[in-house]
């Protein structure tokens, strides 16, 4: 489409040119557009292979309408088009961020990625998200957590380490934190959004750890993090910071050489949070009187006793048996046998997808802790159903560093208490580690319930020494 030549106005700063439009807002230049553009399809890149080619963590049934705010290159939107549905049903917009939306059209899905710079108060966009969501759709964002974390001390009085405080506090000084995707989670649930989750990920800051997948990351993050190194500081350092240009180049200039330096074990945490807009009251479903009941658990519609929950393992032969007798009770005319004799106008006739996906669900180890441990913070949340929007809940797996957990020199493991009272439900040991290197992520179920634990750790490659940026460059372009 036309637009009014004014957009295209810029502001000159430093060398560099900014946006003319809302002056001052936006800190990343828009110059040298090629290379911007390379730099976000870099980054597009790094997020498929973190995500293993997922676009989306979010599921969402034939979508209608999807919102991609600060859309960059268009690649996210454009891949997402062509593997959900065809082009001529699926339109996209693209929206500036940083503000509210107010939007006539209503999406299934609003999708947001590395907004991390672009907030001055991330609650109102939130809330607007949730605004011009259909009932049942989703808000996704994929960011980056900063500061960069080290899984030892290498990091310390780098002057990389120095470059990224400072740069994130003169930010701060001029409006804008850089720290709001730690607290997604948080808005999310404050802005109304339910089953909300949260995924955990790591990009280390070049190809120090071992194991090939977590290789590839470092390349990318590496070559990522050099390209944007200037025009990542110029802006606020001068501005905030009260730095000279020249400052600020021999800064990046000393950064450039941690950055390639592999005895460095530095990484970037990066999180991807998503929830739903509710159809209807958590907890609760509409009566055909019109009143309101609670919501059936998957135990009660497969007819299981409640001191079943407290098992480890059941049975497959207990499910299928609970998964036979629900469908015949439930549907009696889709079995050749009459019906049992024990139902009664009371009894509650629940679905054939409802009693599917309560087998499914439950007859699935990773599938059960999960839902068992979002069941038990439901109920949790019940108790404090007066405070709105104050929940204090997380549904899906718990994911820590393993540096959080204690270590047992004797036995050689690392341990963490578990909530079922378990002083040590989580173990792990060396081979655990050794074996899933390659991720740089470990499951462990505790051994003592149903809930699970997901550790993210770094393992070290031995006998490392600082490489040529030139080098890791030419590599680079051959893995594109």
């Amino acid at each position: 489409m036309s637009v009014n030549s004014s957009f295209y106005n810029y502001v000159e700063e430093n060398g560099r040119t900014y946006h003319k439009y809302k002056e001052g807002k936006y800190m990343m230049p828009n110059d040298a557009m090629k290379l911007l553009t390379s730099k976000k399809e870099l980054q597009h890149q790094l997020w498929l292979i973190t995500l293993c080619d997922e676009l989306s963590l979010v599921q969402v049934k034939n979508p209608q309408n999807v919102l991609d705010i600060g859309t960059g290159t268009g690649s996210w939107a454009i891949e997402f088009d062509l593997k959900r549905m065809r082009a001529s049903k699926l339109p996209f917009r693209n929206r500036r961020c940083g503000r509210r939306m107010d939007l006539l059209a209503k999406f299934d899905l609003i999708h947001g990625r590395a907004l991390m710079t672009c907030f001055k108060d991330p609650s109102i966009v939130i809330a607007s998200a949730f605004n011009s969501l259909v009932p049942g759709g989703y808000l996704e964002l994929q960011d980056l957590i900063v500061p960069l974390r080290a899984i030892d001390d290498t990091l310390q009085g780098t002057s990389l380490d120095h470059w990224l405080t400072t740069t994130i506090d003169a930010a701060a000084m001029l409006g804008t934190s850089w720290k709001h995707s730690g607290d997604y989670v948080r808005l999310l649930e404050e802005a109304g959004f339910v089953d909300v989750v949260e995924n955990h990920f790591q990009w280390p800051m070049n190809t120090w750890p071992k194991g090939e997948r977590m290789k590839v990351l470092g390349r990318y993050m590496q070559e990522n993090l050099l390209r944007i190194l200037e025009s990542l500081s110029m802006a606020p350092l001068t501005r905030g910071a009260g730095f000279t240009k020249e400052k600020v180049l021999e800064l990046t200039a000393e950064v450039r050489k941690d950055v390639v330096n592999k005895n460095i074990h530095a990484y970037l945490p990066v999180v991807v949070v998503y929830g739903r807009k509710p159809t209807e009251y958590r907890g609760n479903i509409t009566a055909s009187d019109g009143s309101m009941t609670n919501v059936p658990t998957h135990y009660e519609i497969l007819g299981l006793p409640e001191t079943i929950r407290n098992e480890f393992n059941i049975p497959v032969q207990t499910l299928r048996g609970a998964y036979r007798r629900a469908l015949l009770q439930n549907h009696p005319d889709k079995s050749q046998l009459p019906p049992k004799p024990t139902l009664t106008s009371q009894h509650t006739v629940y679905s054939i997808d409802q009693i599917s996906e309560a087998f499914s669900i439950l007859s699935d180890g990773k599938s059960r802790a999960k839902y068992d441990k979002e069941l038990k913070l439901q109920n949790n949340s019940a108790n404090a159903a007066g405070e709105k929007g104050k929940q204090a809940f997380r549904t899906g797996v718990e994911t820590v560093d393993l540096d959080d957990l204690e270590f047992d020199e004797a036995q050689e493991e690392w341990y963490r208490s578990c909530r079922c009272g378990d002083e040590r439900g989580f173990l792990i040991k060396e081979t655990d580690l050794e074996e899933a290197a390659e991720d740089g992520e470990l499951n462990v179920g505790c051994k003592g319930c149903s809930l699970w634990l997901k550790v993210l750790f770094g393992v070290i490659e031995e006998g490392l020494e600082p490489v040529d940026t030139a080098e890791d460059t030419g590599d680079l372009k051959e893995a594109l």
